[in-house]
């Protein structure tokens, strides 16, 4: 009779766990279409622009492979027309894969197939998306679940290699620090990233713990136009020049580079054509960020990288 209350119990505990754990076991694609990261900044304290927004909005085919569109946008404009294309992004048997819009290569961005115990190439300080980051690695410690909207994911905790807690993956959303981060063009890590939301469909799926509202509003979202510019900064770090390409003619627009407090250091007006030389000049080594506009809509922005090599 003892037995049998045990078994009883047994069986009790097992149908009670049994439907979360089978829940925990479906993967949660990441999105294909209108999806929003909303995420923070700040640099040593400081911050430029400080709140920023990724977008997911279309698709391309580059190289005959399929990418959703990515874009960016420095401010909370609900009508996101300030965007700036950022790349492509495609997902293949559980692993994310990225391309810059200035790089000739894809990288794997995550990889949701990983175990604990597996380490993973982290690309904290890496200069920039193309062949010349410089990767640390990250192990996985531990994997759980996490409910969201109704559905459970998996929330992958990552450590250093001294065992110091890293950052954590979600599927289907990313880095809880970013939806890129910490992998930005920079050559140290004296930046601090936060996602504050995801956002898909004008529902909001994730809301950070550490923040009471989510970021940005995304009234409109399906009625984005873009502004139809794609431009590249090649090198980025440099030493001594740059070259920006745009995809289209320039006419009459002005570029002002921003040091790391947010303060205006250099600017050129008239800028016309396809290809543009930024000289440093008395420029400091650093992370600087740049802005260029035309008829007082932005272009682009990015981040750029002076050294002393």
């Amino acid at each position: 009779m003892q037995k049998f209350k045990i078994m009883k119990k047994l069986l009790l505990i097992i149908l009670i766990i049994l439907p979360t754990f089978i829940k925990a076991q479906q993967y949660i694609p990441f999105p294909d279409s209108n999806a929003v990261w909303g995420e923070y900044e700040a640099y040593m304290g400081t911050c430029f622009p400080c709140k920023y927004q990724y977008r997911m909005l279309g698709d391309t085919i580059i190289n005959s492979v399929q990418y959703n569109k990515i874009y960016f946008q420095n401010d909370s404009l609900s009508n996101f027309t300030n965007a700036a294309y950022f790349g492509g992004m495609r997902e293949q048997t559980k692993k994310i894969y990225f391309r810059s819009y200035y790089c000739n290569n894809e990288i794997l961005l995550y990889d949701f197939t990983k175990s604990i115990g597996d380490t993973l190439k982290n690309l904290h300080c890496g200069p920039d998306f193309c062949d010349t980051i410089v990767p640390n690695y990250g192990i996985i410690s531990n994997i759980d679940s996490i409910l969201i909207d109704g559905n459970y994911r998996k929330e992958f905790h990552i450590t250093d290699q001294l065992g110091e807690a890293y950052y954590n993956w979600i599927e289907g959303i990313g880095n809880v620090f970013g939806l890129f981060s910490p992998m930005v063009p920079g050559s140290t890590c004296i930046c601090y990233w936060d996602l504050v939301c995801f956002q898909q469909n004008d529902s909001v799926k994730y809301l950070n713990p550490k923040y009471t509202t989510c970021y940005p509003v995304t009234t409109g979202i399906s009625n984005y136009v873009s502004i139809g510019y794609s431009v590249s900064v090649l090198p980025n770090p440099f030493s001594s020049y740059t070259i920006l390409r745009t995809d289209k003619i320039l006419n009459d627009a002005n570029l002002i580079i921003y040091n790391s407090f947010g303060q205006s250091v250099k600017q050129i007006k008239n800028i016309s054509g396809q290809t543009f030389t930024l000289q440093r000049d008395n420029l400091s080594s650093g992370l600087y960020f740049l802005q260029l506009t035309q008829d007082n809509k932005i272009l682009t922005t990015d981040k750029i990288v002076i050294t002393d090599k």
